[in-house]
């Protein structure tokens, strides 16, 4: 918290002020699309993530699943009725609805690995937490490694849609690396390698839908866009789903 109060600080005070053109189309904010969009998000997740805990026979389980679903219904309707919609039309296609879908399920995965993985090495295996957490220490160096590789990609002008898959590959190969692994095995077999890949599918997801996204909208409705991505990219959401599924399954 207080690295965050230094930071936000230091941006006011060597960041340099944006200058906006005055907005001539007397458009108004979308109010009614915000608090729908806020209220589903937030629905959807709690909802989801106190039924693995307590069970969708829980009134109050099922009760914020309903106003998700409510929620979600307003804001697909206002957002076709208004004039100026929260999310920017130009958004309104099936190729927004690839990236976004990949996005979540991509940064779901990522979610449920942070959890599971932790699980797996202190519960199950009874490493000290200081040791678990020197066995992450390889995410910060593969963080850095695939922030270059991606910018790397983007120069050479690949494809969006190939770096999008070899992020959802990166993804894959950890969870099924972490999933195979048993209690007996060596770090160094499979959680190892698992964890130098995993940060690469999630940089190069969310830096792919970033570029794709901007580049659909105006200059002046890429935070819209971006705040899109930041709410699709839910890791507590995929939590839940995990937890539900091993309830049932």
């Amino acid at each position: 918290v207080s690295l965050g109060g230094i930071l936000t600080i230091l941006s006011f005070v060597f960041l340099p002020t944006d200058k906006f053109e005055k907005d001539s189309s007397n458009s108004t904010f979308d109010y009614l699309g915000a608090v729908s969009f806020v209220v589903a998000i937030f629905a959807f997740n709690i909802s989801f993530n106190l039924a693995a805990m307590d069970g969708w026979q829980k009134p109050y389980c099922y009760i914020l699943l309903i106003v998700g679903v409510f929620s979600l219904v307003s804001l697909i309707y206002v957002q076709m009725k208004n004039e100026h919609p929260l999310i920017p039309k130009s958004l309104f296609n099936f190729t927004a609805l690839k990236i976004l879908s990949s996005l979540a399920c991509g940064f779901s995965a990522f979610g449920i690995w942070m959890y599971y993985v932790w699980v797996f090495m202190v519960p199950l295996k009874g490493n000290a937490p200081l040791l678990a957490t020197a066995e992450f220490c390889p995410l910060s160096i593969t963080s850095v490694s695939a922030l270059v590789l991606t910018t790397y990609l983007f120069l050479k002008e690949m494809k969006s849609n190939l770096i999008m898959l070899i992020g959802l590959t990166c993804m894959l190969i950890s969870l099924i690396l972490l999933a195979t692994a048993k209690e007996d095995t060596s770090y160094w077999g499979y959680l190892f390698v698992s964890t130098l890949i995993a940060p690469f599918g999630v940089v190069l997801v969310s830096t792919t839908a970033v570029s794709v996204l901007s580049d659909m909208v105006d200059s002046n409705q890429q935070g819209v866009s971006s705040a899109l991505i930041i709410s699709a990219s839910s890791i507590s959401f995929g939590l839940g789903i995990s937890g539900l599924s091993l309830i049932h399954i």
